[in-house]
């Protein structure tokens, strides 16, 4: 069944195959990748399995299938048997008689380094030849329009089991608008991710992490850095008037603790010189008290001896 193409959303092209987990890409182009690469016509390889008839999935087939390298091997050597140099146009002689072969045709290349099976013996995968082979797809229409690029794991890409993809450093974004387009793609390929791992158990999930952990830090640091500057000095500029208010302000609540505490101390003055005062006059009252109490002892005696004479 083909894929169809739908175009409704500004941002993103969608792929509209229900068994497609990457559901959405940045530019057409992308788009038009994917669907050559995952839901286009498919071919039978060398060793009988079916394949997505696309260059790169054919390369990394043949790279990483032993039974194709086999096949390729025993047909490199028949083509390389040693011929009759008095027989030509191909024409090879054998023992058992002759036998006409038809020339190797050699695929047409577009570039020199494209078509070349990559040998993996030392540690080499064919990720360099792939991105190439997209690059050349795609065509100058991201060149044309300047449309960012995320990381291939935001893209709807694999996930390599053995290797991180190391992609390209995208550099400061300096409109607003790219920035929330950014971190809502972003969001999107979190979200496309995480389904995927639930789907496929066998990616890795510490691979997963650390490249969503290097996407989100990448967009924030381009967030930061594509920042306007006139926008930070007048933030500055408030949280500075903001300081200033506040020194004010406890200035005069300072201010008028000072004069609460000097009213409170001049009360309390007054209240201890009033009282010293009462206790002065108190102390005065008890002295003409005692001098009453003694002259009334002494007429007391007095009338106690006139009565005793008479």
């Amino acid at each position: 069944m083909a894929a169809t193409l739908t175009f409704s959303n500004p941002a993103f092209f969608k792929c509209n195959e229900s068994s497609c987990h990457a559901k959405y890409f940045s530019t057409s182009s992308n788009l038009k990748r994917h669907m050559r690469s995952k839901h286009g016509p498919k071919v039978r390889m060398a060793c009988g399995e079916e394949r997505q008839n696309h260059s790169s999935n054919k390369k990394r087939h043949q790279s990483s299938c032993s039974k194709c390298k086999t096949i390729a091997a025993q047909q490199a050597n028949v083509t390389s048997a040693p011929k009759n140099p008095d027989v030509n146009h191909g024409r090879t002689s054998f023992d058992s008689g002759t036998t006409y072969c038809l020339p190797v045709s050699k695929p047409r290349k577009r570039h020199s380094d494209r078509d070349s099976v990559p040998n993996t013996s030392d540690n080499h995968d064919s990720d360099g030849l792939h991105k190439k082979a997209r690059r050349d797809d795609a065509g100058d229409e991201e060149h044309q329009h300047g449309t960012k690029n995320l990381p291939a794991v935001l893209e709807g890409e694999d996930v390599p089991e053995n290797k991180q993809q190391k992609e390209e450093v995208v550099g400061p974004i300096d409109d607003v608008d790219d920035r929330v387009f950014m971190v809502q793609r972003l969001y999107t390929g979190i979200d496309r991710q995480l389904h995927a791992l639930n789907e496929n158990l066998s990616n890795p999930e510490s691979t997963l992490i650390t490249t969503l952990s290097s996407a989100a830090t990448t967009a924030i640091q381009q967030s930061l850095k594509g920042a306007p500057v006139e926008k930070l000095q007048q933030e500055m500029s408030q949280c500075k008037q903001l300081l200033v208010r506040k020194q004010r302000h406890f200035e005069e609540l300072r201010r008028s603790s000072q004069k609460e505490q000097n009213e409170q101390a001049d009360a309390l003055r007054s209240v201890q010189t009033q009282v010293a005062g009462l206790s002065k006059q108190l102390e005065k009252e008890r002295n003409k008290l005692a001098k009453v109490s003694a002259s009334l002892q002494a007429e007391e005696t007095k009338g106690t001896e006139v009565s005793c004479s008479l």
